[in-house]
């Protein structure tokens, strides 16, 4: 397969979302409530995953 379709695990593997990944730890530090939008299979899931992990 040329793709792998499962949410990614690694941090390094979310190529271009530092400053998205930063925004989504700080603001559910911060206890707020966040909606991550946007098309099928973007990384939303695997965003939303390393975040928690991090958080």
């Amino acid at each position: 397969m040329l793709f792998d379709l499962n949410p990614k695990t690694s941090s390094k593997e979310l190529f271009g979302r530092e400053r998205e990944l930063e925004e989504l730890i700080r603001l559910v530090r911060a206890r707020r409530w966040v909606a991550v939008l946007g098309p099928r299979m973007v990384g939303k899931t695997s965003l939303v995953k390393m975040a928690m992990r991090k958080a």
